[in-house]
């Protein structure tokens, strides 16, 4: 959210923005899934 945020107030384009929030949430979703659930 605050990465989309960012973007979003630089005046970046709203889809860019959301762009980029969606992939630093992929990105922080499958670190942290992948720390607690996938352990050895």
């Amino acid at each position: 959210m605050g990465v989309a945020n960012y973007f979003y107030m630089e005046d970046v384009y709203w889809v860019g923005a959301a762009l980029a929030g969606i992939l630093v949430g992929v990105v922080w979703n499958y670190a942290i899934t992948s720390v607690y659930t996938w352990k050895v």
